[in-house]
């Protein structure tokens, strides 16, 4: 018997309770040899099951800057949004800074 997926929600939806991030690691700076600085902006789809899903850059960053915001993000944690009290998918964009002190 196939599983059923919960409902994706559409941007004009209201939810119960929107997705919360639990846990955000910092990403690695790739080579410290690079002095550059700056922002990587990624789509990343929150699975009402708790699990990342699929990752899309906005914004990126070249010499390897935006493989590690992904990295990252793949091990976020977080509280699923919720729609009528029920875990739903939703999308949410979300930035890595890369500064050097």
């Amino acid at each position: 018997m196939a599983q059923q997926s919960a409902p994706k929600v559409r941007a004009k939806q209201a939810l119960d309770k929107p997705v919360r991030i639990t846990y955000k690691p910092k990403p690695k700076y790739p080579d410290p040899q690079i002095c550059a600085t700056g922002s990587v902006t990624l789509r990343v789809e929150f699975l009402s099951t708790g699990e990342i899903g699929k990752i899309v850059t906005v914004g990126g960053l070249a010499f390897g800057f935006t493989e590690s915001a992904i990295e990252a993000a793949k091990l976020m944690r977080f509280k699923p949004a919720q729609l009528n009290g029920k875990p739903v998918t939703v999308h949410k964009v979300v930035q890595y800074s890369f500064t050097i002190y």
